[in-house]
């Protein structure tokens, strides 16, 4: 289930319809593009195929997700329109989110499309987008379903991105808490054991679709032990759900009028930014950018207690190539 946490203290997220409807622009007809919302072979959990289409399974409060597989582009775009037929009964949510395989040859991270505009904007140029749908429900409200869903890139012809000479990956020092919470599920479906290795990070950006994947790493450096660590995001907090901290302020989700690689959550502890409150109004009691999972809080990097590490987000490296 989705959670949004401060430390240890946790409490679950509903997204509501409101806030995260479809956008109901239609495509473009000559490039619309089906989604496969049918496979079993994807990511996914808590989710049922019916005859009514991609639903929630699981009453009478739950989450859950799809992941679709791959679909290719007919010419490198940066920006993709969505059209989704969909039903969200009142107390529910449909979320949905692409992000696309580069022209270098990586994944880019998610973005949402909303109610706000039609056209996600992915940053850099893709070859094949991939939708992710999130379901949620409050007690007995229903269950949200997604009937259909289409894709219509925008943009010409990829412009060969040049070569960088020795990229390196975004890294910020920042507040690390530990997760604990053995028992309970992941944002992306996983049941937390005590010796688990991975990370949680406070937006669905760098979120991986599942516990197989490592398309979203990250690399945690305890100065104190000298002790290093990487570890997969699976899952969002601490305290905010929207905070992409380690992107640019141009192109970060929340909060751009902060500098790139600072917490919202730090802002408002160490500085009163937005009245010392998260984006859901709870009195930050921490500066934590960064959860990490019982097994590379304590084994790994040898932590006795929450204190400030490096973190290098890998995936952020620019592309070395223009496969």
């Amino acid at each position: 289930m989705m959670r949004s946490f401060g430390g240890t203290k946790r409490v679950i997220h509903i997204f509501t319809a409101a806030a995260l409807a479809f956008p109901a622009t239609a495509g473009t007809a000559e490039h619309r593009l089906p989604i496969d919302l049918t496979s079993h072979e994807t990511a996914q959990y808590n989710v049922e195929h019916t005859p009514g289409g991609l639903t929630l399974s699981g009453t009478p409060s739950a989450q859950g997700f799809y992941v679709s597989p791959p679909t290719p582009t007919p010419f490198p775009a940066m920006r993709i329109r969505a059209t989704a037929s969909a039903t969200r009964p009142t107390g529910t949510g449909a979320l949905l989110e692409l992000r696309g395989l580069s022209v270098s040859g990586h994944w880019t991270e998610w973005r949402a499309a909303t109610s706000d505009s039609a056209v996600v904007q992915l940053p850099e140029y893709i070859r094949s987008v991939q939708a992710r749908i999130t379901f949620s429900a409050k007690d007995h409200a229903g269950k949200p379903a997604v009937v259909s869903l289409y894709v219509s890139p925008r943009g010409g012809p990829d412009p060969r991105p040049e070569r960088q000479a020795n990229p390196e990956p975004f890294s910020a020092r920042v507040y690390a808490t530990r997760i604990g919470l053995v028992g309970e599920h992941t944002a992306n479906g996983h049941v937390i054991r005590r010796r688990d290795r991975f990370a949680s990070l406070p937006s669905r950006r760098g979120l991986n679709s599942d516990d197989k994947t490592n398309d979203y790493v990250v690399e945690i450096c305890y100065s104190r032990t000298n002790r290093c660590a990487r570890a997969p995001v699976w899952d969002v907090g601490p305290w905010n759900i929207r905070d992409d901290y380690w992107n640019p302020p141009a192109t970060r989700e929340m909060w751009q009028d902060l500098p790139q690689g600072t917490p919202q959550a730090q802002a408002a502890y160490a500085d009163g930014y937005n009245k010392g409150k998260d984006e859901r109004s709870r009195k930050v009691l921490n500066p934590a950018g960064i959860d990490l999972a019982d097994r590379v809080f304590l084994r790994d990097l040898g932590m006795t207690g929450n204190d400030w590490v490096t973190v290098t987000y890998l995936w952020t490296a620019p592309a070395t190539d223009d496969r």
